[in-house]
């Protein structure tokens, strides 16, 4: 006979089972196909120009591709095609630098001059890992002073990433660019490589909109991106497979994702305030976020835990950046389909 915790327990995941069948269940494919369809249609405020992935798990919700990846020769963006994926990069960029703390290269709370005691910066001595990661370092750029006491405040800086990517060439013997490939590639992500080793450079198309509004295409992209703040190169099938691992333990010990998932400072965004733990997004209700621009490249990437649901939009046109709003249009509605889909059964309040 089951004791009674033990029978409590039996029944509260037989319910939590049954509450995620029906809320999978409740996302009509071909109702949310159509919004999409019909969303990625609009040409107002702009048009879209890139490619949508969203998953559940292993599973297809919605594949589409719109647009040109070279508009020049009219070639068309396909759901193979390669993308800058902008600050995305960033959690992976996060994940490798945990990943020399798990060998015991790295600690998480040194300063910064620990590892890299040539650094000329007065705050290389109080700045650690941990405030890198979490954005919560102060630092604005190399050789400017710092925006605050390090850990006391959030400012989003790529030049946090951009050191984490010298803090690990300098704990691994390898250069950054190099360690990363190779754990992409012992990951199974054969799509994935940092700028700098992009195979074919000639395929990587951007273009950014200009003052009055017409697109210029971006030149010698693969030279100009910075691989570990926003310089990796991807698709969307490599992306969804990255989540899969990321979010379903394969990457990282469970200490280590818990280092990673969990906000360390507060964010303004257009979805409202959210967390930040290392390269990632954190919402109110759990959602794992990050969005990136870069010259010629927009994209986004949300992952949802209660759903498992993963979603992908990468777009190879950099739109006004004065506004946001305008620009990740599509990624934000999408994020509203979405999310309206949801059954009721999930605890969601997303806008």
């Amino acid at each position: 006979m089951k004791k009674p915790l033990a029978l409590l327990a039996s029944v509260l995941l037989c319910a939590f089972h049954t509450m995620f069948s029906q809320s999978a269940q409740s996302i009509d494919r071909q109702v949310l196909r159509k919004e999409l369809d019909s969303l990625l249609a609009l040409t107002q405020p702009r048009f879209f120009n890139g490619v949508l992935l969203l998953m559940q798990d292993e599973k297809v919700l919605y594949a589409g591709s719109r647009g040109y990846r070279d508009i020049g020769r009219h070639q068309k963006n396909r759901m193979r095609t390669s993308f800058a994926i902008a600050s995305l990069s960033k959690q992976m960029t996060a994940v490798l630098v945990l990943k020399e703390v798990e060998a015991g290269r790295l600690r998480l709370h040194d300063p910064l001059a620990t590892y890299l005691p040539e650094l000329p910066e007065s705050w290389a001595d109080s700045v650690t890992i941990h405030q890198l990661l979490s954005q919560t370092s102060g630092i604005v750029e190399r050789g400017k002073p710092l925006r605050f006491r390090p850990g006391t405040n959030f400012a989003y800086s790529n030049t946090n990433y951009n050191l984490l990517g010298d803090l690990v060439a300098r704990s691994s013997g390898q250069s950054f660019d190099t360690l990363a490939l190779a754990f992409f590639r012992s990951c199974g992500l054969r799509h994935t490589f940092p700028a700098a080793l992009c195979p074919n450079p000639e395929k990587l198309s951007g273009y950014s909109e200009n003052e009055s509004g017409n697109l210029d295409p971006e030149a010698d992209l693969c030279a100009r991106l910075a691989a570990p703040s926003g310089g990796m190169i991807s698709n969307a099938r490599d992306l969804a497979a990255w989540n899969r691992l990321l979010h379903g333990g394969r990457l990282l010990t469970d200490s280590s994702y818990q280092y990673m998932t969990q906000p360390y400072g507060s964010r303004s965004h257009r979805w409202g305030p959210l967390g930040y733990g290392y390269g990632l997004q954190i919402s109110p209700d759990g959602e794992l976020s990050h969005s990136g621009y870069v010259p010629g490249f927009i994209s986004t990437m949300i992952y949802d835990p209660e759903s498992r649901i993963t979603l992908i939009l990468l777009e190879n046109i950099a739109w006004d950046a004065d506004d946001m709003g305008r620009t990740f249009f599509f990624h934000d509605e999408v994020r509203k389909i979405l999310y309206r889909q949801i059954s009721s059964h999930l605890p969601v309040n997303r806008g």
